[in-house]
């Protein structure tokens, strides 16, 4: 199984502060600061991000250092540090960037926190989470160079069933929800897992989201969407099959068993186009009838 296990994924505090910065800087980097600053020229806010990983590191946790990152506006060793040695980190804050803008903390340690959340309780199952390479959306995941693995958004829950892989769960990270870009199966046929799902595999996929970012919205991509991303794609190498379209448009604009499409809200929320409508929970009432029937 390739990618990262979701328990494996630490929580992180909610909390942006990092307590006497600059004194545990200065008691550790004097030599540094001496280095390459005048008397009294150093400025911690001003010149912190100039420091190797390797100083900040000595002085404060992993935790608080991801804190200083996030905060900064400059590009620093940490960044790339990051990218490199905590691939999952660095992503999540660029994902936000990319879809919305947003540089609040608490949002990032809420979608951090909730890929650790990330679970299936069904008996020979799994999920692995991977992402795309780099500040890419949509493209090749990084983890999957024997393994290809396409992604529609910033990230993909993989399902495994049994040790291989059944289904893929392409997801974004944005300031105003999770945009649900990809729910795929991974072989045309042979599927036989679905019949272990208590429900169809696009509600499951929704619900297992849900419950991981309950504070979040669920936005859906649109089937038609899909369609034109996936045959703007293809461009001048091939095209995409007219019934190919209309089971794509079928699939994602399906009626859902736990929602409702708020069609006030759709959105584009992708570099290729798609559009992402937002989903509110039905009644409880609604689907307990719905499950009886």
């Amino acid at each position: 199984m390739i990618g990262v296990d979701p328990a494996d994924i630490l929580p992180l505090a909610m909390t942006s502060d990092v307590k006497d910065a600059p004194s545990r800087f200065a008691a550790i980097a004097a030599d540094w600061i001496e280095d390459r600053y005048e008397t009294g020229r150093f400025v911690w806010a001003d010149h912190w991000h100039y420091a190797p990983y390797e100083l900040l590191a000595r002085a404060f946790t992993c935790e608080e250092l991801i804190r200083l990152w996030h905060g900064c506006i400059f590009a620093s060793a940490l960044d790339e540090y990051f990218e490199e040695h905590e691939a999952l980190v660095w992503k999540v804050r660029h994902a936000l960037w990319r879809y919305g803008c947003s540089r609040d903390y608490p949002r990032f340690v809420a979608c951090h926190n909730g890929l650790g959340r990330l679970s299936i309780d069904l008996p020979d199952f799994a999920v692995r989470i991977v992402h795309t390479r780099s500040i890419n959306t949509a493209a090749w995941a990084a983890q999957g160079r024997d393994n290809p693995i396409y992604l529609d958004a910033s990230f993909g829950m993989l399902v495994y069933y049994r040790g291989s892989h059944a289904m893929t769960i392409g997801f974004a990270l944005a300031e105003s929800g999770i945009l649900v870009a990809q729910v795929q199966l991974r072989e045309k046929r042979g599927n036989r897992f679905l019949y272990k799902l208590p429900m169809g595999y696009l509600d499951f996929a929704l619900a297992m989201l849900q419950r991981a970012f309950p504070e979040d919205v669920l936005c859906l991509v649109t089937g038609s969407s899909t369609a034109a991303a996936i045959r703007a794609a293809y461009g001048t190498k091939g095209s995409l099959a007219v019934e190919t379209a209309e089971r794509l448009t079928r699939f994602y604009d399906q009626s859902l068993r736990d929602y409702r499409r708020r069609r006030q809200d759709t959105a584009r929320g992708s570099d290729d186009g798609r559009l992402f409508v937002a989903l509110t929970p039905k009644q409880a009432k609604e689907v307990l009838c719905q499950e009886a029937a």
